[in-house]
């Protein structure tokens, strides 16, 4: 690479690579216009709009949608297996990539930053969530309620409110969602399974996400953050509600 010193070994890798330094992003999904730098990404994020989960765990009826979710679930079947402790507190992981988040609780190390207002953030995710408030809200409009949206796929979902549409059936009971998550959710439902363990106390529940929110009872940590009022929540949920005040 002439901007870097990055070196590949296929000419495939030195084009992707490039796309870093020039912002290029030619794989543009058709339903929200959200746009990726790689074929790949492009294919692993349209799985949100259809439901696709090809990744399946052989011990049970778990599908992810992507190999990361297959892999950090295979490990809820080894329960005890958390080989990352943390040196400054009780905690371990089941994965290296929570290992290097949690320690950012106790370093204070905030690596993903805006580029626009410079504010700093310990997630990847939580900058995301950040940069919605630079964007123009405005570009999608609900005709109904006159809602707005940045991205094209939330008023899609967001219109099911309106027609009561459901397109996500349950093939084992007449349960249907307007979300693939509400329905994966809901299948876990049907075999009793809850294989995320709190750690702290005999909490169990169905999906990574759950575990995650439940943990924040026992953490204190509040990573949705009002832009107005700097009021912090545990839930994006509550977040929203607190907007509408």
């Amino acid at each position: 690479c002439d901007m870097c010193d990055w070196r590949g070994i296929a000419r495939q890798s030195l084009i992707i690579h490039m796309r870093k330094h020039t912002g290029e992003k030619p794989f543009v999904c058709q339903i929200c216009d959200n746009k990726f730098s790689q074929k790949g990404h492009l294919t692993a994020h349209m799985r949100k709009h259809t439901g696709e989960r090809p990744y399946k765990c052989d011990k049970c009826d778990y599908a992810a949608a992507q190999r990361d979710g297959l892999n950090k679930h295979l490990m809820t079947h080894t329960i005890n297996e958390r080989p990352f402790k943390c040196d400054m507190c009780d905690w371990r992981g089941i994965m290296n990539s929570e290992f290097v988040i949690h320690t950012r609780k106790h370093t204070g190390e905030k690596p993903f930053a805006c580029e626009i207002c410079n504010n700093k953030f310990s997630r990847r995710g939580h900058l995301t969530q950040h940069l919605y408030v630079h964007e123009d809200v405005g570009k999608f409009m609900c005709d109904i309620c006159d809602k707005h949206f940045s991205l094209k796929g939330n008023l899609t979902v967001h219109m099911r409110a309106h027609t009561g549409e459901r397109p996500y059936k349950c093939d084992k009971c007449d349960y249907a969602a307007a979300q693939s998550d509400s329905l994966t959710k809901h299948l876990q439902t049907h075999t009793n399974e809850r294989p995320c363990k709190c750690d702290t106390c005999d909490w169990r529940g169905i999906t990574n996400a759950m575990l995650v929110i439940h943990i924040r009872k026992h953490t204190g940590e509040r990573p949705f953050v009002c832009e107005i009022c700097t009021k912090t929540v545990t839930k994006r949920d509550n977040l929203t509600r607190h907007m509408t005040v």
